[in-house]
């Protein structure tokens, strides 16, 4: 899996790919939570199986993503994309400051 910022600017990735001879591909980002997706036609390197591009696309935090990577008519590279601000990714946590854990001082109670 990738992890991206959430920002619409260009961010470089390396992902694996399979043998072929182009430096030109049609990237594809599918944003699975609207459905939509949007092409670009990127430049980019291609050194020992790992191809080097930039992808631009508005990510938006916490969304889940599709990359497709075509070289022509074939489709080299298939990964799934994450997206998030947080940068200490050992101890990731969805609810990173939206939950807090309260003291021992503090005393709640369920009542009906």
């Amino acid at each position: 899996m990738i992890i991206l910022l959430p920002q619409s600017t260009a961010q470089t990735i390396t992902p694996y790919v399979r043998y072929h001879t182009n430096t030109t591909y049609t990237v594809i980002v599918m944003d699975e939570s609207l459905n939509s997706e949007d092409s670009n036609i990127v430049s980019g390197t291609h050194a020992d199986g790992i191809l080097t591009i930039d992808v631009t696309y508005n990510f938006i935090e916490g969304r889940f993503y599709t990359i497709k990577i075509n070289s022509g008519s074939d489709l080299i590279n298939f990964s799934k994309v994450y997206c998030t601000a947080q940068t200490d990714l050992e101890n990731y946590s969805v609810t990173n400051g939206y939950y807090t854990q309260i003291t021992k001082e503090e005393t709640t109670y369920i009542t009906k």
